[in-house]
C-alpha cells in the first residue's frame, strides 16, 4: 500500500513539474537564479531528475539543497545589481504569476 502511494506521489510530482515547464514557465519568462548563476540546469529540471532517480520522499534533502542553491544565487544577484541578471528569478522567493 505504501509503495503504491509513493509511486502515485512521484507520478503526480513529475506531472506537475512537466505542466509547469510546458505551460507556466514560458509565460513567466523568468530563468532560475541557480541556472543563470552557475550555468547549469534550472530548479525544475534538477528537481524532476531527483524525483525520477530518488523519489519525492527520499529526494527531499536533495530538493531542499537545490532550492537553497537557488535562493543563494538570488541573494548573489540582489547583492550584485550590476551583474547580468535579466529575467532571473528564485523559485524559493515569491513567484510572480
Amino acid at each position: 500500500m505504501l509503495n503504491s502511494i509513493l509511486k502515485i506521489s512521484n507520478y503526480t510530482a513529475l506531472q506537475l513539474i512537466d505542466s509547469y515547464q510546458r505551460h507556466l514557465s514560458p509565460i513567466k519568462g523568468f530563468k532560475c537564479a541557480a541556472g543563470q548563476l552557475y550555468g547549469d540546469t534550472t530548479c525544475s529540471a534538477a528537481i524532476k531528475t531527483i524525483v525520477k532517480t530518488q523519489g519525492i520522499v527520499q529526494g527531499l534533502p536533495a530538493i531542499q539543497s537545490q532550492l537553497t542553491r537557488c535562493q543563494t544565487a538570488a541573494r548573489h544577484f540582489a547583492a550584485n545589481p550590476g551583474q547580468h541578471q535579466a529575467g532571473v528569478f528564485c523559485c524559493v522567493l515569491p513567484i510572480p504569476l
